[in-house]
């Protein structure tokens, strides 16, 4: 959902879902109400969803361990180490996906921890049908988890002390934020919550993918900015066709390139939640 600030930006956005044939739709903020009954529009412009059934959410651990038994089963080895230098690896091919320590192995790649915080909450109106949802006017993400909600602070911490949840979030801004949105939501209650980091690309909250030009056998996945889960699978198979034929074949994702970084051209991501 966007505001008249965001609305714009959303439009042209919205010309490449329909090159990329994305099976979004879009809506006047007005209409909301009539396929979203719970939720107040004031303040929306426009809305983008979908309704085919294409997305949805997966749960993070699960996705990650299959695939790395279906990597064991094709015979990969897992071996559990500390690397502080690239020069300590004898690899014909080595493959930096370091996350938010990227930048302790490449100090050229800003790609550092962000610090965000994810609130659970209950409600005693609950509902199942509820899609993940993002309050462009606030920054404000929330979503189903079992008969509760998950909800996402909008406020990321660089050099963080620690992992403890921003607290103060919830009941400053969360809360507010939610019983706005969802009328229903005035009558939620914190039942907890957790914080953790994203990979955060400080040149433009965007992705570094592919060869670095300094090293001669050295790959970059890297700077997801928080959507590493859901690109992992497309940016395994184009680093597969990259380092097995030296060009992207299916998927050309050269634009997300290390040089980029490194000449400091930043194609900013401006929706990060």
């Amino acid at each position: 959902m966007f505001g008249p600030d965001h609305a714009e930006e959303q439009y042209r956005a919205l010309e490449n879902h329909k090159e990329c044939d994305a099976g979004t739709k879009n809506i006047r903020g007005s209409e909301l109400n009539k396929l979203f009954p719970y939720i107040n529009d004031e303040g929306i412009e426009t809305a983008t969803f979908t309704d085919n059934k294409s997305e949805g959410w997966i749960d993070p651990f699960l996705f990650h361990s299959a695939l790395k038994h279906k990597a064991i089963d094709l015979g990969a080895e897992f071996i559990k180490g500390e690397v502080k230098n690239l020069s300590e690896i004898n690899a014909k091919t080595i493959i930096s996906a370091a996350g938010c320590w990227t930048k302790e192995l490449l100090d050229d790649i800003p790609v550092v921890p962000q610090k965000h915080t994810v609130f659970r909450v209950k409600c005693p109106k609950h509902i199942p049908e509820m899609p993940l949802t993002g309050d462009l006017t606030t920054g404000v993400y929330w979503r189903p988890e079992g008969k509760e909600y998950l909800a996402g602070s909008p406020i990321s911490v660089f050099d963080a002390e620690d992992l403890e949840p921003a607290w103060n979030d919830f009941e400053e801004l969360v809360w507010p934020a939610l019983a706005k949105r969802i009328p229903a939501f005035e009558e939620l209650k914190l039942t907890g919550g957790w914080a953790g980091y994203y990979d955060c690309n400080k040149l433009d909250n965007n992705a570094v993918v592919g060869k670095h030009p300094k090293y001669e056998n050295v790959y970059m996945a890297s700077g997801f900015t928080g959507r590493g889960l859901m690109q992992a699978p497309g940016i395994g198979r184009a680093l597969t066709e990259l380092i097995n034929t030296g060009n992207y074949q299916t998927i050309d994702i050269s634009v997300f390139g290390v040089e980029r970084v490194l000449n400091s051209s930043a194609r900013p991501e401006p929706y990060v939640l």
